[in-house]
């Protein structure tokens, strides 16, 4: 291990201030917020303007499926690389690294578009170079965190980083919405290359950045990655998490690419009503990310993940039945508790139970299910919706019954196994008793 790859430091700041914001004793993991911070108020922007301009241009439901799937489909490849060489590498490097491709991408969205050029095999094209990056960037910072932090106060981090994901979602898409409709799409494209710098800087600002346990550079990389997967397989609970955010993500995960149909066609509420949508839901996460970075320490994080489980298709549910736009808000702020919920405690868990040495090879095969799963889940979510007798409400009803359904049931599987933990620990108590007498 090189001089710069040292141990993570041995005893934190101590913290005088809330519980909820306990990791921001941590420096570097502050910088590394506060930048991201900033970079994503500018994804936010150009997540709510791409598929605006994609349907502006073809009008088909389904491209907006087959946009969603490019972006995600390069994962398939990339992800479970990644994952072996963030735990080789320094994150920080492959972060910076992913972080300048992004801002080239949303550069040449911004150009093209500036000058007219924009054709819908650029926005495929461009959505497959970001999903390439991200597939980079995602499980490698997911990793880096627990570096930064240490593992005792990893849910206070990743309930903080839920909470900025989710006021970037509300507040970003009402600033987009406004210079949507006032000046077009191309603005909102600029914007967001230019918030690539914020998270540049904060990780060029990181001061003795200090790796844990790395893997090992002579293994083969065939070897590391399947040493990933038998650790997810044989980890019952990360199994669990792992098979629950399947359903999730081919089901619900992709439920976003219908609020351009929503605010355009069934609502006519424009953009600014997209806008608004997709606020909903970040008011929502955003709630549910404060009560878990105040209060999760308290509840188990698997009966969060089993709530959220449920919230999470209920609402859309709700989304898929009601008529009424105002109604369709409150519907979203649900979905968004939900899915905060879900997904944030699901990557804690996942992270808790992972060797140090394996992180990022983990938070790889949650992100390949995160993005592999999505794609052909939004392809298959616009292709339903295009039929005559389901439609958009039919799709997001038939897809949330079956999240719904397999959460009710993975939620009895664990409840049988921790009761039967419980015997298992009765019994072995009675032996040990018996054979002391």
């Amino acid at each position: 291990m090189s001089a710069d790859c040292v141990e993570l430091e041995e005893s934190a700041p101590p913290w005088h201030g809330p519980y909820a914001l306990r990791a921001f004793r941590h420096r570097n993991y502050t910088l590394l917020y506060f930048g991201q911070l900033i970079s994503l108020s500018g994804t936010w922007l150009q997540g709510l303007s791409l598929p605006y301009v994609t349907f502006t241009l073809t009008g088909s439901k389904l491209l907006l499926g087959i946009v969603a799937a490019a972006g995600m489909l390069p994962s398939l490849i990339i992800t479970l690389p990644s994952g072996v060489i963030a735990d080789r590498f320094s994150k920080r490097r492959i972060v910076i690294i992913t972080q300048i491709l992004l801002m080239m991408q949303a550069l040449t969205l911004a150009v093209l578009t500036f000058t007219h050029s924009l054709q819908v095999w650029h926005i495929i094209a461009l959505a497959a170079f970001a999903g390439f990056a991200s597939a980079m960037d995602l499980p490698t910072r997911q990793a880096m965190i627990v570096e930064l932090v240490g593992k005792e106060d990893l849910a206070n981090a990743i309930a903080l980083n839920s909470t900025m994901f989710n006021l970037t979602r509300i507040a970003s898409p009402f600033v987009g919405g406004v210079v949507l409709a006032l000046v077009g799409p191309a603005w909102c494209f600029m914007v967001n290359a230019f918030s690539y710098l914020g998270a540049i800087i904060g990780l060029l600002m990181m001061r003795n950045v200090r790796a844990r346990k790395q893997a090992s550079k002579d293994e083969s990389m065939t070897a590391q990655i399947l040493e990933g997967f038998g650790h997810v397989w044989d980890n019952k609970l990360t199994r669990t998490m792992l098979i629950l955010q399947s359903v999730s993500t081919l089901m619900i995960g992709q439920y976003v690419i219908f609020f351009p149909v929503y605010a355009l066609k069934i609502y006519e509420v424009g953009a600014m009503g997209q806008g608004a949508m997709t606020a909903a839901v970040g008011l929502g996460a955003l709630a549910a990310a404060m009560i878990v970075s105040s209060l999760g320490h308290r509840y188990q994080l698997k009966d969060i993940v089993i709530v959220g489980g449920v919230l999470a298709p209920l609402g859309l549910i709700g989304l898929a039945l009601c008529g009424s736009f105002y109604a369709s808000l409150a519907c979203l702020v649900v979905v968004g508790i939900g899915m905060m919920s879900f997904t944030a405690s699901a990557n804690t868990i996942m992270q808790m139970e992972a060797p140090d040495s394996l992180v990022g090879r983990v938070m790889s095969v949650r992100a390949l299910v995160l993005f592999g799963l999505g794609a052909p889940g939004a392809v298959m979510l616009g292709r339903l919706s295009e039929l005559k007798y389901i439609g958009v409400s039919g799709t997001l009803l038939i897809c949330s019954t079956v999240a719904l359904a397999a959460t009710i049931y993975f939620s009895l599987t664990l409840a049988k196994s921790k009761q039967a933990d419980s015997q298992s620990n009765i019994r072995a108590a009675s032996v040990i008793e018996k054979s002391t007498d």
